[in-house]
């Protein structure tokens, strides 16, 4: 049975003012890969500037991004008027371990003007990857974006004698991040190729960032097959097994007998969160969401009290931009709730805070674990007794409850338009009045 099949490819009909043409050759329809990746090829040519690039993205993130690599004396023929007509063609293996089981890739052509012009979307299935390892632990993932009480919630989680989280006022450790990236790393082609190329050229040769070995991907099937295939899954395993190991380590340093998860922050938007449901069949996920005007404010106040610029405010000019710029995020959590639903457990920092005792138990009742009312009390006072000092570091305002509903009293009446303008809808789908 093929890893990878291709279910439909779709060139962009409308026409661009800026080329000349384009197309993709490969893949087609039906086609079948082996391992889990898809040789895409095809050319594009500019018409007054010419394309500096081609980009992969899935889901808007960024899979690859490569230059014209390939020379085209067909395309030489047809538009021998055009000067740059002979570099236009393309060709890459795009890493789709990443990606979900059903894929859709978008390949997007960037002119020397920064400008980007959709050329096609690549359609597909994957199997999902089944590395064969036993794991005793299952990942607890909190989903969120920044400022949103997260820290606060781990540091609960690992007060239950269930529940393994490392310190996290103090680290907030990212271990199942960490191996994933490497897994993520390792498994590209254009890390793995490097095996078969004599071609070196810095420190990092082995991670692909500097070279692509397109001769490599013409060199004996069977070889690539089993580097690509089952080369993988052996990774993935070991990946898992290092994991394991560390929370074991800090298991044994909580005297935690019988722990079920182990606890750790993930980012949204990342690829990470899929494919850890799929290395582990027992996975459960907390989606932690904040009131975005309120996330908003504690992102401006621990800026200033730390004197620093952070959390994404440093890529933007302005306040009102900045808003803008956490659309996106806030769009992510809203559509990820949505598609995971009842996988996932949706938790909102405002219950955590006024009703801390109902929300474990909700909670706790999702990951099947113990919890009873005086638990859940045992588990508050503990945490709150524990790491004063970071917790008080770590806030912005004078108290968990005087932190919600701050954005009232702390923007400007412009910028509470633009905030309920910008996450209004988003807001009312998680509950909250606008």
């Amino acid at each position: 049975m093929p890893i990878v099949e291709i279910t439909d490819v779709k060139v962009n009909s409308a026409k661009s003012d800026d080329l000349v043409g384009y197309y993709l050759d490969l893949p087609r329809p039906g086609n079948e890969s082996d391992i889990y990746a898809v040789d895409v090829s095809g050319w594009v040519l500019g018409k007054s500037s010419p394309v500096v690039g081609v980009e992969f993205r899935s889901e808007g993130l960024k899979l690859l991004r490569i230059p014209l690599n390939t020379k085209r004396q067909d395309i030489v023929k047809h538009f021998s008027q055009v000067h740059h007509a002979e570099a236009s063609g393309f060709k890459a293996r795009v890493n789709i371990l990443t990606l979900e089981q059903e894929f859709a890739i978008d390949v997007v052509a960037h002119l020397d003007n920064t400008k980007e012009i959709p050329i096609g979307t690549i359609c597909g299935r994957r199997q999902s990857l089944n590395t064969g390892y036993q794991p005793t632990l299952s990942p607890l993932m909190v989903t969120t974006l920044r400022r949103t009480g997260s820290t606060w919630l781990l540091q609960l989680l690992n007060v239950h004698p269930q529940i393994i989280a490392y310190r996290p006022f103090e680290y907030e450790p990212r271990v199942g991040s960490y191996w994933i990236e490497i897994l993520k790393a390792i498994s590209d082609p254009s890390s793995y190729l490097q095996v078969l190329s004599s071609y070196q050229s810095d420190a990092n040769w082995w991670l692909g960032n500097s070279y692509f070995p397109l001769e490599a991907m013409a060199f004996d099937p069977s070889i690539q097959r089993w580097i690509g295939n089952n080369n993988i899954g052996v990774v993935a395993s070991f990946c898992q097994g290092r994991i394991e190991a560390f929370y074991e380590q800090v298991a044994t340093i909580q005297k935690k007998i019988r722990p079920v998860y182990f606890a750790e922050k993930f980012s949204a938007r990342t690829f990470i969160t899929s494919l850890m449901w799929e290395l582990y069949p027992n996975t459960k996920e907390i989606i932690l969401v904040r009131d975005f005007r309120d996330m908003f404010c504690s992102v401006l106040s621990y800026n200033k009290k730390r004197g620093v610029t952070s959390f994404g405010r440093e890529l933007t000019s302005s306040d009102e931009d900045y808003v803008r710029y956490l659309k996106s995020g806030a769009q992510y959590l809203r559509d990820l709730w949505k598609r995971q639903t009842p996988k996932v457990h949706l938790l909102r920092y405002e219950d955590l805070v006024m009703q801390p005792v109902e929300a474990l138990k909700a909670m706790f009742e999702y990951l099947q674990v113990d919890c009873d009312e005086g638990l859940a009390r045992q588990i508050i006072m503990e945490a709150e007794t524990k790491n004063r000092d970071q917790q008080q570091l770590h806030q912005t305002a004078s108290s968990p409850l005087t932190s919600i509903g701050r954005w009232r009293e702390e923007l400007s009446k412009q910028l509470q338009d633009l905030c309920n303008e910008t996450f209004g809808d988003i807001l009312n789908e998680f509950g909250y009045n606008v």
